[in-house]
């Protein structure tokens, strides 16, 4: 289910608001749905912080996904290639369609290298 926010095309004013101009409304007077600005806060963090919530909120628009909901599938999708890519024989099939087989005797002889340890 969608979040009812303020539609529209979310920009930072100089006086930090944040101000959502209607889409394909050129001209439009926007609508303020924030502010950013304070006595304590240095311009530079009020910038980072009309940035953050500008971006999060046309992102939101775009795929109606948090930027924590967006993180929780980044963690996922970044978990399954780990799996493919640890195994072993994505990683030869990877090797030899790319490098060709050569690469794949070049791996099995460094593994054999490394496996080997010095008498002593």
């Amino acid at each position: 289910m969608a979040l009812e926010i303020t539609k529209g095309e979310y920009r930072a004013e100089s006086t930090g608001l944040i101000v959502v101009h209607p889409l394909g409304v050129n001209g439009s007077i926007g609508r303020n749905i924030a502010t950013c600005n304070s006595l304590f806060i240095p311009e530079t963090e009020m910038k980072a912080n009309q940035s953050l919530i500008i971006d999060a909120g046309n992102t939101y628009q775009q795929c109606l996904l948090l930027p924590s909901e967006l993180l929780a599938q980044r963690n996922e999708l970044k978990a399954l290639l780990d799996m493919v890519f640890t195994s072993q024989d994505v990683y030869d099939l990877v090797c030899e369609r790319f490098f060709g087989k050569d690469i794949l005797r070049l791996n099995n002889a460094l593994e054999l290298v490394n496996s080997i340890t010095p008498q002593g």
